[in-house]
């Protein structure tokens, strides 16, 4: 997705949940700062979240790389795309990108910039 595409996306659900938080705030007017944080948090991390999905993206889907095993030093081969789920502090981040397997040890990874086993996490 490109960069005007991606920030449109990003600013329409940016401003719902302003337009959400706005109405529950005045649906709640006697909520304590904690309960507003408790409203507004999940629906932060629900949209941090696709914005780092859109950020990871931004550096290729991981389907042209050549890689080379860290293990063993063979070209790895393409194994098709993959779709995971990373859990993170500003959100849980949707990525789908080329998956690749050493034909050598059988070692797979997830690229770009992943130096550890995509089978370990």
């Amino acid at each position: 997705m490109g960069k005007e595409k991606a920030r449109a996306k990003f600013l329409g659900k940016a401003e719902a949940v302003f337009e959400r938080m706005w109405s529950w705030g005045a649906e709640h007017t006697e909520a304590t700062l904690d309960e507003m944080a408790a409203e507004l948090v999940p629906q932060r991390q629900e949209l941090m979240g696709e914005l780092l999905g859109e950020l990871v993206q931004q550096h290729g889907d991981g389907r042209y790389e050549e890689v080379v095993c860290l293990d063993c030093g063979e070209k790895m081969k393409s194994s098709g795309r993959r779709r995971r789920k990373v859990l993170h502090a500003e959100g849980e981040v949707k990525i789908e990108r080329g998956y690749h397997r050493c034909p050598e040890c059988g070692r797979g990874i997830f690229p770009p910039g992943s130096k550890a086993p995509a089978d370990a996490a």
